[in-house]
């Protein structure tokens, strides 16, 4: 529950990737309420390289936040990463 805040900050390191071409693509999203097929969008997706960190942040974030990962690529991709995302009051 992020009611309140007025921004949140995302980051992502995609550590490792295994299969042809594998990367990594994280989006927040968000909702007022629990319903999945209420949240939508919030700011925008990165991407990072592999062995990199990407962030972004975004503003007025609704209050409920979800990440959504997308691992691409062929030969049966699979990765390795973290995420971490920071809401702020100011």
């Amino acid at each position: 529950d992020v009611s309140g805040q007025k921004s949140i900050t995302l980051q992502v390191m995609f550590a490792e990737g295994i299969g042809t071409t594998p990367t990594v693509t994280a989006q927040l999203q968000h909702s007022a309420d629990l319903q999945s097929e209420a949240f939508a969008d919030l700011g925008s997706s990165v991407a990072p390289a592999e062995g990199a960190v990407a962030s972004t942040t975004a503003s007025d974030p609704l209050r409920y936040v979800r990440l959504k990962v997308t691992i691409g690529g062929s030969s049966n991709p699979a990765a390795t990463f973290w995420a971490k995302a920071v809401a702020r009051d100011a």
